[in-house]
């Protein structure tokens, strides 16, 4: 084994050089290849009051026969003997693919690549990123310095790129870890290294295994642990039952063997880099005991920001934007929230159909005006009977983590007496309260809960008659229809209400409000008894199940035999073949009637529902866990769609965790270890290295769909979004344009077949298969996983963000005046060019981040005090303190 650790810390080989709209960037993969990074451009979107064609492409092609010609790279290097004379690389893989989409069509014809009518742009459309894979004849040498040639053909401003081989420093976009970090309560911490090269296929990695991998240490540039790389999985594993034509080639997600380093029994709380012998470092990340608490936190603010009904505004949000959709105080709304005795369940469509509009107008009565505060759905602002997940996956974690959530989420609720997870919870439950209580005082209901649906799409479009763009609260100008009172989710409320009860009553708080959810549950319960039929039809939405989570909840709540009678009623009635599990809102109250704590219960039968939803755990963790190579859990059947590549989907594991945790605490403990190596996954380990949470950090996505965020005026990202992100191919369509999810798949090289399914994300803004999401199918999934692994909330386990960097040398960067009136100069050596400075208080809180090549930094917007400035040269970061003292 070599040992590496003499060998002073660079930050980062990734040298960037931007051009007019493209960019260049030099990256190091192992030993023996490079990267070339080529990003063509930018789009520049339209803005709220433009059109929403109004997109502008600057981009700069790469020639892509330049790019792939040996000869157009020569590396070479003064210290390293193999390269003394400059060689080109013996072989060139590509991959690339559209990473930003316009939003128009000039015209029309028919599509050859899709064998149907589509979009057909002269102009450019959209962006593109291309990544070289260099092979070098001869390996890299740790601590040598090299200069990689690039053809003006293919890089005209600078055709020079320095860099010193370091393991240490230099990122390898092989090397997959959870980039927020591992907790200390995981009994698995497990870097991951594999990668797909386009047309060069899978990383070949068998002559690495066995070689030494590291944790440094980035608080002392000192080594923490050691061991080595072993093999975990073939590019053949089968990780999906779904057909590999719509999803993923060979059934498997990665396209490349995968080997791992396994550091679990390593435990040490701090801030640390993953490195490999020959191959690179991986992002930095923590070990901590909260470390998951800020994508919970980012979640629920996400959730926040989706209430309809209030104005967004500071301190609670720092994307401010007026109240939508209250007919009492959103301006041009008070006479277009329209209510309709037509239920959702007897039109022919669950979303709007043409054919459905005339029933929804034959029934409406009149305006509702004081029903306001229902969660937009997603990227755009409608409602749907599925939000009742929200409240019910909410309460549970409460229930199950009060010690873990009860933290300050900043709500305009946190400064009651209730937790803000419950606040949240709460949120949807009162909406549907308010809204019964208006249409019982109309007389237009009787005391059944209306609003399985709530929706304008029939009335008029998003961006109005002439596709000007526009935020939800300028949406005055067309009809918003709310559907009639209907059992299914009348049952829902009277669940929601009995859960909320049970809570408040349990950890001995009072409503804000002082509402009797109690009785509002008994007597919503009583309406949709009288509205019952086992076989009531609602599209797909079996009634008995909703049934069964209301009576599992008023039993636990009330301990009324007749509710346990009803529940052995319904239960029965929905038998289960042996093999069936209780997956999504089906588990819902068998979960509540196992959980439930009585002397009157029915033993037996709960041992049968316990038994069924240990079954659906073991589904969802620990059967087909093995099949995976990066340990992710969840549904192996489901298709590539609706966040299956982006969200931890086992909130069914999560149920058995809790209900096992005293009775069977062994395979409990399998169960939370997977539920860690699963979250991981989708905050890192996956094929992208992406942190599938928008504005966590820079491994997030963006340009997702969010019609808010476009329009709201505010520079700062949307956080918490979990789009859907890659979507299986689709076996039909018929117009293809720039909302299609097909769309990117002519941009693609080598062909889309040929992609690993996880690799298939394209930032298409546009698009809503990918890039938008929902609150109860992806949102919500996060917050209760990420909320339930986040630590106690007394946990003060915190870690600097501000990267440790190498020592700085006499005369290699100075910072004067030090102590500054506000203006300081950085000063570096020869061959140092500023491109990047970041500004941190003391705690480690990132205030500034600047791209610039300027010397002067301006500091007079922060207060006297010391502050920590983090500088990125084009050779090196350095991390210098500064003093602000004015007089």
């Amino acid at each position: 084994m070599k040992h590496l650790w003499n060998i002073s810390l660079l930050i980062c080989f990734s040298y960037s050089f931007l051009q007019a709209q493209s960019s260049i960037e030099i990256q190091v993969l192992t030993n023996q290849i490079l990267v070339v990074h080529y990003d063509e451009g930018y789009i520049e979107y339209h803005k709220r009051g433009e059109s929403d064609r109004n997109d502008k492409v600057f981009i700069e092609p790469l020639d892509i026969t330049a790019a792939t010609q040996i000869t157009n790279y020569q590396l070479s290097s003064a210290t390293d003997t193999n390269y003394k004379t400059p060689q080109s690389p013996e072989k060139i893989g590509r991959k690339s693919k559209g990473t930003e989409f316009a939003n128009y069509c000039e015209g029309w014809q028919f599509q050859e690549f899709f064998g149907v009518v589509g979009c057909d742009n002269t102009s450019p459309d959209h962006t593109k990123e291309h990544w070289l894979y260099l092979f070098l004849p001869e390996p890299l040498v740790s601590g040598q310095k090299y200069q990689l040639t690039v053809d003006a053909s293919i890089s005209p401003k600078q055709q020079g790129f320095d860099f010193v081989y370091n393991e240490r420093a230099l990122k390898s976009q092989a090397i997959h870890v959870n980039n927020l970090g591992y907790s200390t309560a995981a009994e698995l911490k497990i870097g991951y290294v594999y990668h797909w090269l386009g047309d060069q296929g899978g990383l070949e990695l068998n002559t690495y295994g066995g070689n030494a991998f590291y944790l440094l240490d980035l608080s002392s540039n000192t080594i923490a642990y050691e061991g080595d790389l072993q093999f975990r999985k073939t590019k053949f594993t089968i990780e999906t039952f779904q057909d590999a034509v719509f999803s993923t080639p060979n059934q498997n997600f990665s396209a490349s063997d995968v080997y791992e380093c396994d550091f679990s029994d390593f435990n040490t709380p701090g801030r640390y880099r993953l490195f490999i012998e020959d191959i690179g470092a991986s992002n930095d990340f923590e070990i901590a005991c909260n470390v998951f608490r800020p994508a919970y936190e980012a979640c629920m603010k996400n959730l926040y920001e989706n209430r309809s009904g209030i104005a967004l505004e500071a301190p609670y949000s720092n994307r401010p934007r007026p109240a939508p959709h209250n007919p009492m105080i959103t301006p041009g709304f008070g006479d277009k929230l329209k209510f309709s005795s037509t239920t959702f369940c007897e039109v022919e469509e669950e979303d709007a159909s043409e054919n459905d509009k005339a029933l929804w107008e034959a029934g409406i009565k009149g305006d509702l005006t004081e029903t306001w505060g229902w969660y937009q759905d997603a990227g755009d602002w409608d409602a749907y009977h599925n939000h009742m997940k929200v409240p019910a996956m909410l309460m549970f974690l409460y229930e199950h983590f009060p010690n873990t959530v009860n933290v300050n989420l900043n709500i305009p609720e946190s400064s009651n007496d209730l937790p803000d997870v419950l606040d949240e919870a709460r949120w949807l439950i009162r909406f549907y309260k308010r809204l019964k209580d208006e249409t019982e005082s109309k007389n237009w209901t009787s005391g059944g809960v209306p609003g399985s649906r709530i929706f304008p799409d029939l009335w008029g479009d998003d961006s109005g008659e002439n596709r000007i763009a526009r935020g939800s609260w300028e949406d005055n100008d067309r009809w918003w229809v709310v559907s009639g009172e209907d059992p299914v989710q009348t049952y829902a409320y009277a669940a929601s209400a009995a859960q909320f009860a049970f809570l408040l009553q349990k950890f001995d708080f009072d409503d804000p409000e002082n509402i009797d959810w109690q009785q509002e549950a008994i007597n919503a319960f009583a309406w949709a008894e009288q509205n019952y039929n086992p076989d009531y039809a609602c599209h797909d939405h079996n009634i008995r199940w909703k049934r069964n989570y209301a009576v599992a909840a008023l039993y636990r709540l009330t301990e009324q035999e007749s509710y346990q009678d009803l529940f052995i009623e319904s239960w029965k009635s929905v038998p289960l073949e042996f093999w069936e599990n209780l997956q999504d809102s089906e588990a819902f109250g068998a979960y509540i009637y196992a959980a439930t704590q009585s002397e009157k219960i029915n033993s037996d039968l709960q041992a049968e529902v316990l038994a069924k939803l240990e079954q659906t755990a073991d589904f969802f963790l620990l059967d087909n866990i093995e099949n995976r190579a990066c340990r992710w859990g969840g549904n192996i059947y489901l298709p590539m769609l609706i966040g299956q590549p982006t969200t931890p989907l086992v909130f069914e594991g999560l149920m058995g965790y809790v209900l096992l945790r005293e009775e069977n605490p062994n395979k409990a403990a399998d169960y939370w270890k997977y539920i860690h190596t699963t979250a991981d996954y989708f905050l890192g380990t996956n094929p992208l290295n992406m942190t599938w949470i928008s504005g966590l950090n820079e491994h997030s996505p963006t340009n997702v769909f969010h019609l808010d965020a476009r329009y709201d005026d505010s520079d700062e990202p949307i956080v918490g979004v979990i789009p859907y992100g890659p979507w299986r191919r689709q076996p039909w369509f018929n117009v293809i344009g720039p909302w299609d999810n097909h769309w990117s798949e002519k941009t693609v090289y080598p062909a889309i077949d040929e992609w690993p399914g996880h690799e298939r994300w394209f930032s298409q803004r546009n698009v809503p298969l990918a890039s938008e999401f929902t609150i109860h199918q992806n949102t919500i999934a996060g917050a209760v996983i990420y909320g339930a692994l986040s630590g106690l909330s007394d946990c003060q386990e915190t870690v600097s963000n501000v990267e440790q960097v190498k020592e700085i040398q006499e005369d290699e960067i100075t910072v004067f005046p030090n102590p500054s009136s506000g203006v300081v100069e950085i000063l570096v050596n020869d061959g140092n060019l500023i491109e990047h400075v970041e500004v941190f208080d003391l705690n480690g809180k990132l205030l500034l981040q600047i791209k610039t090549d300027n010397n002067q930094l301006d500091l007079n917007e922060f207060s006297d005090g010391v502050y920590i400035l983090k500088i990125e040269t084009n050779n090196d970061v350095f991390v210098e303190k500064v003093v602000l003292a004015r007089e």
